[in-house]
């Protein structure tokens, strides 16, 4: 509170940066922040690289579409967050949805798309 070295901080950080970017950084852009953390966490977990995502929903809404396309079959419980719901059908993978935490409908559900 008013310590002179906090408010230098946040004003430089301010002027550099702005108030963030909470959207797709394909639309508000990449700073170098970012890469820094992603550098940072691809290190930690021993990975070639990472990707973060600053905004919950732009996350299931690319990163679900890159691994699932169209002729994929997903087997998904219906009471998945609707963030989740939007990503599977952005991928054009056919979904279907079994009844909520009901592991006999699963089980058939998963039975019935291992026949086709």
């Amino acid at each position: 509170m008013g310590h002179e070295k906090l408010l230098d901080s946040c004003t430089t950080s301010l002027e550099k940066y702005g108030v963030g970017s909470c959207g797709p950084r394909q639309f508000y852009g990449t700073i170098d922040v970012h890469l820094d953390c992603e550098t940072r966490i691809a290190e930690f977990l021993g990975t070639p690289d990472s990707i973060l995502y600053s905004y919950g929903l732009s996350t299931m809404f690319s990163a679900i579409p890159a691994f699932c396309k169209k002729g994929d079959i997903i087997v998904v419980d219906e009471g998945v967050h609707w963030g989740i719901q939007n990503g599977l059908y952005l991928s054009r993978s056919t979904i279907v949805y079994f009844k909520h935490n009901d592991m006999q409908t699963l089980q058939s559900t998963l039975e019935k798309v291992t026949q086709v």
